[in-house]
């Protein structure tokens, strides 16, 4: 993979496949662009990366909501274009921080459960707190935002998965996910072509002050396919 990095000044992505701008490690997270992406600027950092026409860009320090979910959970902030020819996939699995030296991964956290349908009780997400255009939620979250578009073709998920990580919620002191949380998360669907998403992913936490650094790591999906194209991976570096 090539990486180059801009910072500052206007960045024109022209002609570029992906994008991923990460800024600003405030907000509780402890986690910045490694160095070999390039040097920091004082308040925006930004990585180009080339992956089939998918632009992504991750933020760190963005969280706007109850400052004390930052104990228990890494949130990052997430916009994806679709400026290829083919519907992407977006589901939490596809989603990770990575250990640099220990592989150990921490998870996208599911804010809204999934048994064979979403459970409708408090789960309902009535006005959406993320921004999107040409995305369709995954059918079984269908009832969780009934303002907007579901996909209309088969869409399995990995039930170990999300039963598992969903359960993860409650070892937390917190009541979490917070309604505020469940808004602003971005959900599993898909974007079609010249389609976009914004909004929050929530990782499991990162305890930097045993680990050096982690990647963001995103596998790129067709959803009429299935098939795997691509994969975005970043370097962080744990700050104290």
């Amino acid at each position: 993979m090539t990486i180059k990095a801009f910072f500052t000044g206007g960045l024109t992505v022209a002609a570029t496949t992906a994008v991923l701008a990460l800024a600003g490690c405030g907000g509780g997270v402890n986690l910045k662009p490694a160095s070999s992406v390039g040097p920091n600027s004082q308040s925006d950092r930004a990585v180009v990366d080339a992956v089939d026409g998918v632009q992504m860009r991750v933020k760190t320090g963005q969280w706007d909501g109850d400052a004390s979910v930052l104990r228990d959970v890494t949130p990052m902030h997430v916009r994806i274009e679709n400026e290829s020819d083919q519907p992407i996939r977006i589901s939490y699995d596809n989603f990770a921080l990575v250990a640099a030296a220990s592989g150990q991964r921490f998870a996208a956290l599911p804010p809204i459960a999934i048994d064979g349908s979403v459970e409708r009780s408090a789960n309902v997400v009535g006005s959406p707190g993320f921004t999107s255009s040409g995305f369709a939620v995954a059918p079984y979250y269908a009832s969780s935002y009934p303002s907007m578009s579901a996909y209309d073709t088969a869409y399995g998920y990995d039930s170990g998965y999300y039963n598992n990580y969903t359960r993860r919620w409650a070892d937390y002191s917190l009541s979490l996910p917070t309604p505020h949380m469940r808004e602003v998360a971005i959900p599993d669907g898909v974007i079609e072509p010249g389609g976009m998403i914004e909004g929050f992913l929530y990782f499991e936490k990162v305890p930097t002050d045993r680990i050096a650094g982690v990647d963001f790591r995103s596998t790129l999906i067709n959803a009429e396919t299935g098939s795997r194209f691509g994969e975005i991976a970043v370097p962080f570096i744990a700050t104290q």
